[in-house]
This record gives structure tokens, C-alpha cells and sequence, in this order.
């Protein structure tokens, strides 16, 4: 049996190529909460609200000069949650110190690449170091991401999701989004073709000037691809 696999897109696979030692290509969040998180619950809002997007379920595969996104066999909640102490009192500067350490670690990439950090005992709560490598999403969708784990009320009810149902509720979802797009593009290729023959009514030359501009766009292309390369400078050193 396979398992499945998703290409990467060229975006996100920009950002993981971009990954070396000397700077780690993720995004990291501080979680400072008042009172401290019972560990069972934390990895049960996880499971409910966080895994249920795939892309946490799956590590980077390289086949080749392809790169694609796989399910974990071995994914385990446990291999991503790891539970920390500050020394002394254990306060902003100490936080701030871990954060810089851990943030400028590179993640396992032979799991998924994420990771939360529980901090215990922080000013009489907790925090929580959320790690994220970039060709995951960009900044905003994680953003939103954090945010749908938390509730309106203190004490929201939680409902196990099994991973059977969850896949089958997808499957529907994904054709769904699969005819609407191809309904949306075949709606926007209609739009375009009028507002072409419109244009062609209106300025019989347009065709004509249409082309110019594409011909001059691939001159500029070319020019591009045929400049020679930047020449070493300081500002082109290794961090």
C-alpha cells in the first residue's frame, strides 16, 4: 500500500531550499497563558483542532529533483510536544533566551516539521513555543492556524475526531472544490474572451498592440535570463 503523496508547490519548496544550518527556514510564536495547561488537554485540542489539517501529518520526501509531502507512518503527537523548564525564577529574559536558542535549531526532517515546546512554571502559568518551518504556510495562514485552537468560552466541549471519519468527510469537500474551481476558471476564461472581442470592436488594433507588448514582455524575459551573474561582494557571504 502507498502512501500518499502531494507534490510541493514551487513557493514552498523555495523556502525549504532555503534551509541551512546557519538559518533555519521557520516561524515561531510565544504562547504566554495565565494559568498552567493540563499536558492531556493540550494534546487533545491538538488532535481535534490542529492535526486536523494533513500538512501536520506529513514529512518532506525528496524523489530526484521532485519534492513532495507524504504521510508519517510513524507520526506520533508525542514526538512533537516537549515539556521544558526555565532555570531560576524562570522569567522574561530566560523565555526570551530559550526562544532564541530553540528558534535558531533546525527541526527533524525525518517527521513532520513541527514542534511545541511546553514551558511549565512560567509566572505562575505556562507558555507554549510554537515551531513551524516556513514551507508549511507563510505567517498569516499559521497565524489563523493558532487561532482556531482557541475557544470564545474558558470551558468549550471537545469531541474526539477519529482519522476515518475525517478522511471521509474530505473526500466530498475536494470535489466539491474541484468543480467550483473548474466552474470559477471556465467562468473566468468566458470573461476574458469578451472583453477581448469587446475591445477588438471597439480598437481594430488591438490584436496588433496585444502582441507588441507580449513580444517586448519576452524580450525582457530573455534579457533577464542572458544577464550575467552578480559579482562577489561582502553582501554575498554565508551568515
Amino acid at each position: 500500500m502507498t502512501r500518499r503523496q502531494t507534490p510541493m508547490s514551487a513557493v514552498d519548496r523555495s523556502w525549504l531550499r532555503m534551509e541551512c544550518p546557519e538559518n533555519p527556514m521557520m516561524i515561531s510564536a510565544v504562547l504566554v497563558f495565565d494559568q498552567p495547561i493540563a499536558l492531556k488537554r493540550l494534546k487533545r485540542t491538538l488532535e481535534e483542532r490542529f492535526l486536523t489539517f494533513r500538512r501536520f501529518r506529513q514529512r518532506v520526501v525528496t524523489e530526484g529533483d521532485r519534492t513532495y509531502w507524504q504521510d508519517d507512518p510513524l507520526f506520533h503527537i508525542d514526538n512533537h510536544i516537549h515539556v521544558l523548564a526555565l532555570p531560576g525564577d524562570g522569567g522574561k529574559q530566560e523565555l526570551q533566551t530559550l526562544t532564541s536558542d530553540l528558534t535558531s535549531t533546525s527541526l527533524d526532517f525525518r517527521r513532520p516539521l513541527w514542534q511545541i515546546h511546553y514551558i511549565e512554571n512560567y509566572q505562575g502559568g505556562c507558555a507554549l513555543l510554537v515551531r513551524i518551518h516556513h514551507c508549511i504556510a507563510d505567517g498569516i495562514s499559521l497565524v489563523r492556524v493558532l487561532l482556531s485552537l482557541t475557544d470564545n468560552s474558558p470551558e468549550p466541549r471537545l469531541s474526539r475526531v477519529s482519522t476515518s471519519s475525517q478522511s471521509k468527510a474530505h473526500a466530498p469537500q475536494g470535489l466539491r472544490q474541484l468543480a467550483s474551481r473548474a466552474l470559477h476558471n471556465g467562468q473566468t476564461a468566458i470573461d476574458q474572451a469578451g472583453l477581448f472581442l469587446k475591445s477588438v470592436r471597439n480598437e481594430p488594433g488591438y490584436p496588433f498592440k496585444l502582441a507588441t507588448t507580449a513580444g517586448n514582455i519576452a524580450v525582457d524575459l530573455l534579457k533577464l535570463g542572458l544577464t550575467p551573474a552578480e559579482p562577489d561582494t561582502c553582501l554575498k557571504r554565508p551568515l
